[in-house]
């Protein structure tokens, strides 16, 4: 035990040291305290017209005198003054232009590094797999899940192909048949050869998927809007707590940020450059579903939003954090707020719905200002301060309340399959919804 202790303190003292060296970059940043209006983007998983609509509406978009986006010699998006971008991760693998979306946001990270917050997702950490599970040593392994694709879904023999590293590469990326989708718009001929290989370049530290990890962080805090950060969500598993540090111990949850940003950064050059146990310590991470702030969710096993546990939102909340900012957990049509205890978390994934656009979510000082528009119908709005009382974001007779529209408040439970099931209820009857005692506030609306 002595021993171990002593190598864990070793791989503490290396990565904190050498981690000191990315944070100096001033491209990853744990703390913001510059006050701006933050336009938060969730996670669009390769889906361009997410992006597309996101641009459209956010108006943190420079335009010149002809109405077209202002672009610099690389491509980059100008961003107005006084405008901050914030994207919560996942950037791709469920549409067809995930390799576009990222030279989209390095481009802009790299312009804006103080201004632009790139967010690790779970299937954004989860690449390193690549790195991990196509060693000599890895493939030789008996993977029964593996044979079994091999023998189902491509009719081979498991006992020929088994060492295939490509065929390994299309079992453990999700995305392979989009990013075969995204190689044919410029390559009609493009196969499993051209997809292997835009994989493996990806993963170079010069690549794509090596220059967003790079870029990117796992959370982050905005004392300006006294907000935390993190693609997944944060629970008493995972908070104030790093798996590959396990002896360290904190207290300060912008030290704590600060730390799991710079540990981890310094873990992924060491992965993108080859290093395979710094590749299984992330690999490990992303696929960890509750001791993780990428793969964690805040869902009851019904699948309804719920707050953190009471210690981690007191301990946040000590410290002037009142706001969750989270991705990864589908929240349906519309983005789900949830507020109790003087806390609140924000749901922004909105990837799973049918509309196909992004929402829009402003956030600025203490004023949280969320719309979405849907073809068809009035804008489902929420506009709210810190201290503002009101009926959004809690749950009413087994309905969570998530916004406004014209009179009528928008409630939704949970339907077959975790399916988000949409109602619309008239202002002066949401009494009959809230709690007894909710009721009794609400009862002059």
């Amino acid at each position: 035990m002595k021993i171990q202790s002593l190598l864990f303190s070793s791989l503490a003292t290396c990565l904190l040291s050498s981690a000191a060296l990315a944070e100096q970059s001033q491209l990853i940043h744990s703390v913001q305290s510059q006050s701006y209006d933050v336009v938060v983007l969730g996670d669009i998983e390769g889906m361009k017209s997410r992006l597309t609509s996101f641009i459209e509406k956010s108006g943190v978009f420079a335009r010149d005198l002809n109405g077209h986006y202002i672009q610099d010699a690389d491509g980059a998006y100008e961003l107005l003054p006084g405008k901050a971008f914030t994207f919560m991760g996942d950037i791709e693998d469920r549409g067809d232009s995930g390799r576009e979306l990222m030279e989209f946001a390095i481009k802009l990270k790299k312009k804006y590094p103080d201004r632009v917050s790139l967010t690790i997702g779970n299937r954004d950490l989860r690449k390193l797999i690549l790195i991990t599970e196509l060693t000599d040593e890895a493939l030789l392994k008996v993977d029964a899940a593996f044979d079994k694709f091999l023998s189902k879904d491509l009719g081979l023999d498991p006992v020929l192909h088994h060492m295939g590293r490509d065929l390994k590469v299309v079992y453990l990326m999700w995305g392979t048949r989009m990013r075969l989708a995204e190689l044919q718009k410029t390559n009609v001929q493009a196969g499993l050869r051209e997809v292997v290989d835009s994989y493996n370049h990806d993963m170079k530290p010069e690549g794509l998927i090596g220059q967003y990890l790079q870029l990117a962080q796992f959370g982050f805090v905005d004392d300006s809007t006294g907000t935390i950060s993190v693609h997944g969500a944060l629970r008493d598993a995972n908070f104030l707590k790093i798996p590959w540090l396990p002896f360290q111990q904190w207290t300060d949850v912008r030290k704590w940020i600060t730390d799991l940003n710079q540990t981890g950064h310094a873990l992924i050059v060491k992965a993108l450059n080859g290093d395979h146990q710094s590749g299984q310590i992330l690999a490990d991470y992303a696929r960890n579903i509750q001791e993780s702030v990428v793969g964690a969710r805040l869902e009851d096993e019904h699948g309804v939003p719920e707050l953190p546990e009471p210690e981690v939102i007191a301990t946040l909340l000590e410290q002037n954090i009142r706001r969750l900012v989270i991705g990864h957990t589908p929240a349906g049509e519309y983005p789900a707020l949830i507020r109790g205890r003087g806390f609140e978390v924000l749901m922004t994934d909105l990837s799973f719905n049918q509309s196909k656009i992004s929402q829009l979510i402003h956030m600025q000082g203490d004023e949280l200002h969320v719309t979405t528009s849907t073809p068809g119908e009035s804008d489902v709005t929420i506009n709210l301060r810190y201290h503002d009382t009101s009926v959004l974001g809690t749950v009413a007779s087994g309905h969570l309340i998530v916004g406004e529209s014209g009179g009528d408040y928008v409630l939704y439970r949970i339907g077959p399959k975790f399916s988000r099931v949409y109602k619309r209820v008239p202002k002066s009857q949401i009494h009959k919804y809230v709690h007894p005692t909710c009721a009794e506030l609400f009862s002059q609306i």
